[in-house]
């Protein structure tokens, strides 16, 4: 499902537990700033990103659907595993590569499709959603 999120209305965030990934440590720089009213953690690998996952409760994932290494769909496929509570949590992020690129359709992977460029106030809105879906 592409993420359609309307951006006209301010949000006021509640405090969320994020981690972001992404190969690209600028992007995750402006992102992590972007979001500075929550607890953010980065990494730039999947490997990264899973082992940190495994450690901290996050309330959401916001993961770059293609990087080099691994991509946003391998690392959906290891929250899968855990438990679908953990694959809900993800929201994969793309700057115009969609799963049916990479051999999966948006059907396969209910996670949400957000598309670059994006604003911070999309990503408040689906932090909202995901502290609504834990709570």
């Amino acid at each position: 499902m592409v993420a359609q999120l309307s951006t006209d209305r301010a949000v006021k965030p509640r405090r969320a537990s994020v981690l972001l990934i992404d190969d690209e440590p600028v992007l995750l720089r402006g992102l992590k700033r972007s979001l500075s009213a929550h607890q953010v953690m980065t990494v730039t690998r999947v490997d990264e990103a899973l082992a940190l996952y495994r450690q901290h409760d996050f309330d959401i994932v916001f993961c770059d659907l293609m990087m080099p290494e691994a991509n946003g769909i391998e690392f959906y496929a290891h929250l899968r595993e855990l438990g679908p509570e953990h694959a809900e949590r993800l929201v994969l992020m793309t700057g115009g590569a969609l799963p049916e690129r990479l051999g999966y359709s948006l059907a396969e992977i209910p996670s949400v499709c957000l598309l670059k460029p994006f604003s911070s106030e999309q990503l408040e809105q689906l932090i909202e959603r995901a502290l609504d879906r834990r709570r």
